[in-house]
């Protein structure tokens, strides 16, 4: 081979070889910098995300602990007892849910946002249903056998209904707020 030529493919080669590993640092770069503002991105969802799934769950806690005086069997639902100030309870609750709710949505992600929604409608049909009971105490609703017992259902049902969903949102909280992000 003649020394020229050599000296040619042996500049070619170096340049290949260089060409080639600046590619590979320039991926290497950009790859670090894309885990990078990953990372600073699902800190930044983080802190926030902690405080609406806290404000969540403070009023979930609350008509939770409204409806657990109803998760019995139907029968034994005292319609009675189910007033104004337990209504005002519950509304005041299920509105905290509301506003808290859009929040979590807005936060998401998908599993919690779906079960913050499940949440939301069991409390409005809570809601509802006490609402109808104090409307039938106070003269509103005539008295009649057959749909107190639907009432007692209703009351118990939404109840029921929503006392699972509570105790269903916190481990998925948490399952939110422990991602790192490695598996996605």
């Amino acid at each position: 081979m003649d020394a020229g030529l050599a000296a040619v493919l042996g500049a070619l080669t170096g340049s290949v070889a260089t060409i080639g590993a600046a590619l590979a640092t320039g991926w290497a770069q950009r790859e670090g910098a894309r885990i990078t503002a990953r990372s600073e991105h699902r800190r930044q969802r983080l802190e926030p995300r902690t405080a609406i799934y806290k404000e969540f769950v403070s009023h979930a806690n609350t008509i939770q602990g409204i409806a657990s005086r109803f998760i019995v069997d139907p029968e034994a639902i005292d319609l009675e007892a189910i007033n104004e100030d337990v209504l005002r309870g519950i509304t005041s609750a299920a509105h905290g849910i509301e506003k808290a709710w859009a929040d979590v949505v807005l936060a998401g992600p998908e599993s919690v946002a779906t079960c913050a929604g499940e949440i939301y409608a069991h409390s409005i049909r809570m809601t509802i249903a006490v609402n109808e009971v104090t409307r039938r105490n106070s003269g509103e609703i005539p008295l009649n056998p057959g749909r107190e017992l639907a009432m007692r259902v209703a009351v118990s049902e939404s109840a029921h209904r929503l006392w699972m969903k509570v105790d269903d949102f916190a481990p998925l909280a948490r399952q939110a707020l422990d991602d790192d992000g490695s598996l996605s």
